[in-house]
């Protein structure tokens, strides 16, 4: 096993190593929106292809790391229970972390050059400043 994922990790060593580009050579567009709603950092849009888009890809700020949650469907089941389904379903687990890392070094790119601007509401518990 682990010899096959370092030849998993090794096939796609131009995405760690700063090209964003799938193993066909077409470079993968990603595209956020700024979100300032608890851990939401950022939503992305994937052009995987050409003219094909994943939408709502999260980008989250969990106890300080980032973190890459792709689109899942929930559905209410005959017990009540809610279901989850992943909207994109990646071959291996490799791959999944590929998809990830690629994401988060297009959004601390993005980030560099659209900085967070943290708005705060007015206390009204101690007065606050008027």
């Amino acid at each position: 096993m682990i010899k096959e994922t370092k030849k998993t990790l090794d096939q796609y060593k131009h995405i760690l190593y700063g090209e964003e580009y799938d193993k066909n050579g077409a470079k993968m567009n990603i595209h956020f929106r700024d979100v300032q709603t608890g851990s939401v950092e950022a939503r992305a849009i994937l052009e995987i292809a050409e003219g094909v888009f994943l939408n709502e890809v999260t980008i989250l700020n969990i106890d300080g790391e980032t973190v890459v949650e792709f689109p899942r469907k929930s559905f209410v089941g005959k017990t009540k229970r809610t279901f989850y389904i992943d909207i994109i379903t990646f071959e291996d687990n490799d791959k999944r972390i590929v998809w990830e890392l690629e994401v988060k070094k297009a959004y601390r790119e993005w980030r560099k050059t659209n900085k967070k601007v943290l708005v705060y509401e007015e206390n009204k518990i101690n007065g606050g400043s008027s």
